[in-house]
């Protein structure tokens, strides 16, 4: 709770008497001069206080309460999709009477969203409008209720909803549509007109708590907070790529908004700054051919919405000629734990190219079978015969690549024992030996203990 200045209001209230004796003329006309309160004593006939004539003043109570929404300290007034976006209610007691049952209506702008597990004591009303009541009953009040001179806070959290435009300005007002005194009288506020009609409001200044609604002022029980949604939408950043050209006729289909990094929109692509020609109307597979050797730059800009700045990504596109295919003679690949390499065109060609993506490795067996760019562990020992290919342009170059296996063997020992169990089933022989029988040579035998 905090203090705010208080709001009186003082009437005058004249009351005339005729008087018997006066040495004025009596009359029921409010024309007498008054110089001095209570002065029974003053000649009116000579300008002084006019003493059949005197005035008194009371003062009536006034209930008046006022309204200011803000961000909450170190909420970001810029906020990204899906984000939540706490707003705080600080109702002001500025009459001279306490206050109870202060009903808090919140007007949600399309955009933002209220999620009723986050708002503890906040309902939906007829309208569809959050709503929530700050009184002694639910503690949201001190037992006193809101004293005149006093403030007290209210948190409403509301979801930033997805797909949303970049750059958008979401307001957020609020307003109190009903209050009591302390023994649940409704009360009627001095300068201001509690409901929950959005539109009835005159809205002059934010945060302004003095105006007065009644005379077209601003009206201080209704208040705005904004946020607005970031700019978030990406061109890209600034990309390099490479494509390899043999011929005139290779065609190489690169994806360019695939390439971009930095989570670009697509939209339709920029202008492409070198004039290379190439066709952009998909930007998702564009066919790179006939291009010297070179790097070519396009543009690609996303459009700004609601204050948003355009954003542009350059993407660098470098053709790089294979024409010329110079293949390593002789390789030789030792295999690892999985017995099994791939094999790649970096590992055969000399140089060091930046793409391959035009080229095709094909290792032959010594019976000319094709095994693709994977070896194993069945051609260990074996020399095969390698060509690295361009397809699109009829060219190769060939070498030879050796299988070799330098691991060291891996010797498992059963531990030490005195016993063995043979699961073996034995023959047994029974019967009288005949003399036609064959003969066991023991002589022509060995035998161990285990």
């Amino acid at each position: 709770m905090s203090s705010t200045p208080l709001r009186l209001a003082v009437l005058p209230i004249k009351t005339v008497i005729a008087l018997v004796g006066s040495r004025l003329e009596p009359d029921t006309t409010n024309d007498d001069v008054v110089l001095e309160d209570n002065e029974v004593n003053g000649d009116g006939l000579g300008r002084e206080d006019e003493d059949d004539h005197d005035v008194a003043e009371v003062i009536t109570r006034v209930f008046d309460l006022a309204l200011r929404k803000t961000l909450e300290l170190g909420q970001l007034s810029s906020v990204s999709l899906n984000d939540t976006v706490t707003f705080v209610i600080e109702v002001f007691n500025q009459g001279m009477i306490a206050a109870d049952n202060i009903q808090l209506t919140d007007y949600l702008p399309n955009g933002l969203l209220f999620v009723a597990p986050i708002n503890p004591g906040w309902t939906i009303d007829a309208l569809g409008n959050p709503t929530t009541t700050l009184n002694v009953a639910n503690g949201a009040l001190p037992s006193t209720g809101l004293l005149p001179g006093h403030s007290v806070f209210a948190e409403i959290h509301v979801v930033v909803a997805p797909g949303l435009q970049e750059g958008l300005s979401l307001v957020n007002f609020a307003e109190i549509s009903a209050a009591t005194d302390t023994n649940g009288q409704p009360k009627q506020d001095i300068d201001s007109t509690p409901d929950n009609n959005e539109n009835n409001d005159t809205f002059i200044h934010d945060n302004d708590i003095n105006g007065n609604g009644s005379i077209g002022e601003d009206e201080d029980d209704h208040d705005p907070a904004e946020v607005e949604v970031n700019c978030y939408l990406s061109a890209g950043d600034d990309t390099h790529i490479s494509a390899c050209l043999g011929c005139a006729e290779a065609v190489v289909i690169v994806d360019f908004f695939g390439s971009l990094s930095g989570n670009p929109l697509p939209a339709a692509p920029g202008p492409n700054l070198d004039n290379s020609g190439l066709n952009l109307s998909n930007p998702g597979a564009v066919p790179v051919t006939d291009l010297a050797p070179g790097v070519y730059e396009f543009a690609y800009t996303i459009p700004g919405l609601n204050g948003c700045g355009n954003r542009t990504a350059i993407l660098e596109l470098e053709v790089v000629s294979i024409e010329n295919l110079v293949c390593n003679d002789d390789i030789n690949i030792s295999l690892g734990d999985n017995c099994e390499a791939e094999v790649s065109v970096d590992n055969l060609l000399e140089g060091d190219l930046p793409c391959y993506n035009a080229l095709e490795v094909h290792i032959y067996t010594a019976n000319g079978f094709d095994l693709g760019n994977t070896v194993n562990g069945a051609f260990i020992g074996q020399t095969l015969t390698f060509r690295v290919e361009d397809p699109l342009c009829d060219n190769h170059c060939w070498g030879t690549i050796t299988i070799e296996d330098k691991k060291k063997p891996v010797i498992t020992c059963p531990d030490d024992t005195d016993q063995a169990m043979v699961n073996e089933q034995v023959q047994t022989i029974s019967g009288t030996r005949s003399t036609t029988d064959p003969v066991l040579d023991l002589d022509d035998t060995s035998a161990s203990s285990i």
